[in-house]
């Protein structure tokens, strides 16, 4: 496929290609509901939030069960999520926000976000807002890594937080900084149950938090022995879970993530707990300005949740990923990844599965950090089949298959994610954390 001819095909495909992803996405079978969570009495339980609200988003019902149950909970927010540019227009009647008025939005965001709380009975509730840029974490996950290469934040006039009330008064905005902050925000408990954001969450805030926080928990684990259960939450995927606010059956889980192997449970609202939730979302005014509709599409008779399963290297580990959940992906098949396998033979193998042929004018990049005695290492490789081989690894293609050989130092634990790129990316693989015996 030349790129010339690649808008040509676009366009000539645009009506069978919509057809193809609305067949895709319709539903063959009904889901069936998945068993219910178990909540134990007196927990300790901490949620991990790239943003105020996604908490009562995704687990409004669950809080208010657990302050019934008098477990002791407490509440981590990455960013104060000022930089939802619409809603602090809207809130400031400003087309052009000063630093100030992103920083004014960010502390009334914490501020409905205690109030939220409250209503669920949180009496006192205990947050800890660590004070990173809103929209930025997958660039501290990806770009500006460590502490000599800083985000400069334009919304906030700053390389490092502004907020007077952050958990660490210095956080640089750099991924070693946010790391380090996660980690000492979640030694302050020895936890029993974490709540913390998918790896299939589409916004990027959310999917850079889920790797973020897997690799301060499995660093956690390491040092400390911190074994809690791992709950993850689930905030955003395409048009789920309705943008509307009028839907109001059993939240079911995105039909592309219904065979994806993950362990799906359920939680059940009552009439009461339901008229609750509601009125701790409609705390959230600066929002319910611009996405009403989407809010309110998370007040349904149930909160849904996958555990996290432990993948170790001892065998072959294989991981799967939703196919044909977008136009794009429907259309460049090829470009779709359908499943990963990891195994270790002096050094990472990489067995890649996809949806259609990888087209060759097309890039993979691969993005890994490891981590083995509190040391971490970043390794990006930017076009793999161009470059791979350069650094010593292999890499190649048969059929729907990709093979990979990284020549790496064995670590104790590893994240990796991948890229599918034309001019911009088609697919972009969860990141996974896998243990390294």
């Amino acid at each position: 496929m030349n790129r010339r001819g690649v808008p040509v095909i676009f366009l000539l495909a645009l009506v069978l290609g919509a057809i193809v992803c609305a067949l895709i996405l319709t539903p063959l079978s009904e889901w069936t509901p998945p068993p219910s969570i178990e909540l134990p009495p007196g927990a300790r339980v901490l949620f991990l939030l790239p943003h105020p609200d996604d908490e009562i988003l995704s687990a409004g019902g669950v809080i208010s069960e657990l302050v019934q149950r008098k477990c002791q909970l407490t509440f981590v927010y990455l960013t104060n999520g000022e930089n939802f540019e619409w809603a602090a227009e809207e809130e400031s009647q400003d087309l052009l926000l000063s630093p100030q008025e992103y920083i004014k939005f960010g502390y009334e965001r914490q501020k409905e976000t205690e109030s939220a709380l409250k209503i669920l009975g949180v009496a006192e509730p205990r947050v800890i807002f660590l004070g990173y840029p809103d929209g930025k974490l997958s660039s501290l996950l990806r770009e500006n890594w460590s502490y000599q290469n800083p985000l400069f934040c334009r919304q906030l006039n700053s390389s490092s937080t502004p907020y007077s009330n952050s958990f660490n008064p210095q956080a640089t905005f750099c991924g070693l900084s946010l790391l380090e902050d996660l980690k000492s925000a979640i030694l302050k408990e020895n936890w029993d149950l974490v709540f913390l954001p998918s790896p299939y969450d589409s916004h990027p805030d959310h999917w850079a938090a889920a790797a973020f926080t897997r690799l301060a928990l499995e660093e956690l684990r390491v040092e400390k022995g911190f074994s809690p259960v791992l709950v993850s939450y689930l905030v955003h995927r395409g048009s789920w879970p309705g943008q509307r606010g009028k839907e109001k059956g059993p939240l079911a889980p995105p039909v592309p993530l219904w065979w994806n192997g993950d362990r799906w449970v359920s939680f059940p609202l009552s009439p009461e707990i339901q008229a609750l939730k509601e009125k701790a979302v409609r705390e959230y005014k600066s929002q319910l300005k611009i996405l009403s509709g989407y809010l309110f599409s998370f007040l349904r008779p149930n909160e849904l949740f996958t555990l996290d399963k432990e993948m170790v290297l001892s065998n072959e580990v294989k991981v799967f990923e939703p196919v044909g959940d977008t136009f794009w992906r429907n259309l460049l098949r090829g470009a779709d990844f359908s499943s990963i396998s990891f195994f270790w033979d002096e050094g990472l193998r990489l067995s890649v599965e996809t949806a259609g042929s990888f087209p060759k004018s097309f890039r993979l990049d691969i993005h890994i950090i490891s981590t083995s005695g509190g040391i971490r290492e970043t390794l990006f490789i930017t076009d793999a089949f161009r470059s791979l081989k350069g650094m010593g690894g292999e890499i190649q293609r048969k059929g729907k298959m990709i093979y990979i050989f990284l020549p790496m130092k064995k670590p104790q634990a590893f994240l990796l994610s991948m890229s599918s790129r034309y001019w911009e990316n088609i697919d972009r693989s969860a990141y996974w954390l896998i243990r390294v015996p």
